[in-house]
C-alpha cells in the first residue's frame, strides 16, 4: 500500500496469532478523517486468507445499545426495511440454521457446547435486530437478565464463527462507541485467547487529543497504530492510484 507499508506491515504481523488459533488481540488505528484509516484495514483484511470480516459500524446521533453489533447482524442476517417482518424472520432463520449446520460440521470438539448455547439464546440473537419471538426465552427474561444473555451471545456468535473461519472484527469510528458496546468487547475478550479472533478499529482523537480505546481487561493485548499526513511524494503517488493516472500537482500541495 502506497505509503502505508510500514503500518500494513505491522497490522499483519500483530495478526500472526490468527494462524495459530489464537486471539491475536485488539490494534486500534487512529488519525484525523482522511488519513485513509479505512483503506489501511482493507488492504490489511485482503492480505489475510481465508478470514472473515464482521464490520461493526458506530454513530454518533442516537448512539444505541450495542449499535455496532446490531449493523453488523442486520446485515449478516440479510435484513431489510423493505421486507416484511415475516420475510425477514425467515430470513434470519435460515442464515442461523446455516451457521448451526456449519459448527455441526466442524471437527473442533467445542462447537458442539456453542452450538446449544446458540440455540438457547436464538431469541436473544434475534432482538438485536427487532425479531421478536413469543414466548422465548428474551420475552421471559427481565431487562437485567436480558442485557447480560445478550453480552453472552455475542460472544459465542463470535466464538462459533472463529471455529469455521478465523474472524476480523473491524469496528469503525470508536470515538463514537456507546458504553453498552463497551462492556460487550470486554465480555467478548475474556477466555478466548484459544480462538482466532482478531479485533482493529479506528478510531480519530478526542477533542481535548485524548486517545479512544476499547475498554477490555488488562491483560488483553493491545497494539496502536497512529497515522500521521503523508509525504507529498507518497501523496501524489497514492492519489494516483486511487485516480489510475497523474495527479494534479493542486492535489498534493
Amino acid at each position: 500500500m502506497v505509503g502505508r507499508k510500514a503500518e500494513l506491515d505491522i497490522i499483519i504481523q500483530n495478526a500472526q496469532p490468527l494462524s495459530k488459533g489464537k486471539f491475536a488481540g485488539i490494534t486500534t488505528v487512529l488519525g484525523e478523517p482522511g488519513m485513509g484509516k479505512s483503506r489501511l484495514i482493507y488492504e490489511f483484511t485482503k492480505n489475510i486468507k481465508g478470514a472473515q470480516t464482521l464490520l461493526l459500524q458506530t454513530e454518533n446521533v442516537l448512539k444505541l445499545s450495542l449499535n455496532p453489533f446490531r449493523y453488523f447482524l442486520y446485515n449478516y442476517f440479510s435484513q431489510s426495511t423493505s421486507e416484511t417482518k415475516e420475510a425477514n424472520q425467515n430470513i434470519f432463520e435460515l442464515k442461523f440454521e446455516e451457521l448451526l449446520n456449519n459448527l455441526r460440521s466442524s471437527s473442533d470438539a467445542r462447537a458442539n457446547a456453542i452450538i446449544i448455547e446458540l440455540e438457547r439464546t436464538r431469541s436473544v440473537i434475534a432482538a438485536l435486530i427487532n425479531l421478536y419471538y413469543e414466548n422465548s426465552l428474551y420475552e421471559q427474561l427481565d431487562s437485567k437478565a436480558r442485557y447480560e444473555n445478550t453480552l453472552f451471545a455475542i460472544k459465542e456468535f463470535v466464538k462459533g464463527m472463529s471455529l469455521i473461519n478465523p474472524v476480523i472484527i473491524q469496528i469503525e469510528d470508536i470515538h463514537w462507541i456507546d458504553s453498552d458496546s463497551q462492556e460487550a468487547f470486554r465480555v467478548l475478550c475474556r477466555g478466548i485467547e484459544d480462538y482466532p479472533v482478531m479485533i482493529i478499529a479506528t478510531g480519530r482523537f478526542y477533542d481535548d487529543g485524548s486517545t479512544p480505546v476499547l475498554q477490555t481487561d488488562d491483560e488483553v493485548e493491545k497494539h496502536e497504530i497512529i497515522l500521521e499526513k503523508l509525504e507529498d511524494d507518497s501523496a501524489g503517488t497514492y492519489i494516483e492510484s486511487l485516480l489510475d493516472g497523474k495527479a494534479d500537482d493542486n492535489l498534493t500541495a
